[in-house]
């Protein structure tokens, strides 16, 4: 497709030359622009940021503290669900108890 391009001319006045220039990066805008251009060097790093607000929590470790952890497990059962058997096994050997007294 062909792109109607204005020439700039030396004795163009600052407002021809912007008319001009803005002309032409309209003509390349709507005729898709050119082909992608090669990547950029990385730039600078970025100052520190500012301290942020104090924690309620304390962690101490290498690990990730946002990831939630495996159950624990004895012999393949979860822990908790062991805790709970024995709270209502010892409930019920109270109420027991109490009921022949």
């Amino acid at each position: 497709m062909a792109i109607t391009i204005q020439e700039l001319i030396a004795s163009d006045t600052i407002s021809q030359a912007v008319d001009k220039i803005n002309f032409n990066f309209d003509q390349l805008l709507l005729n898709g622009g050119g082909p992608v251009g090669p990547a950029g060097p990385l730039g600078p790093s970025g100052p520190i940021g500012g301290r942020g607000e104090r924690g309620t929590e304390w962690y101490e470790g290498t690990d990730n503290p946002n990831v939630t952890p495996p159950p624990k497990t004895i012999q393949g059962i979860n822990v908790t669900k062991i805790a709970i058997l024995r709270f209502l096994c010892f409930l019920l050997l109270f109420s027991l108890a109490c009921l022949l007294g």
